[in-house]
């Protein structure tokens, strides 16, 4: 279960990569702030321009669950609603202790970059 980004990914010596390199390079870099706030490993889907797991799910839901005309329920974001969004979570309405740190800087990473890019963002199972 997760947000993904609509972006094709590829395996290059080895490691995944985006096929668009400005894609790629977004998501490493979301991937790089959450290293840097957190200091210690936690899943790297966000370098894919994908959001796995509840607890990420549950604070990008936080952050913009306040927003008229939003709903979680909804399947897919349009990248219009994605960077309407990003423009207007609110970011300190979410609760995290250490343990679900990673979480809330993968999520707000996450929309982060795919609003810098311009993609919708489709929820999967």
């Amino acid at each position: 279960m997760g947000w993904d980004a609509y972006a094709n990914v590829e395996k290059v010596d080895g490691l995944m990569k985006l096929k668009n390199p400005l894609h790629d390079k977004i998501f490493e870099n979301a991937f790089n702030n959450v290293k840097r706030y957190c200091g210690y490993e936690f899943p790297e889907w966000i370098r894919v321009g994908n959001l796995e797991g509840s607890t990420a799910e549950r604070m990008l839901s936080q952050a913009v669950n306040h927003i008229r005309g939003y709903t979680y329920a909804e399947n897919e974001w349009s990248a219009e609603k994605v960077r309407q969004l990003n423009k207007k979570a609110e970011w300190w309405r979410c609760e995290y202790d250490k343990e679900s740190e990673f979480a809330f800087y993968c999520a707000k990473y996450f929309l982060r970059a795919c609003a810098l890019v311009g993609v919708s963002i489709k929820f999967s199972y």
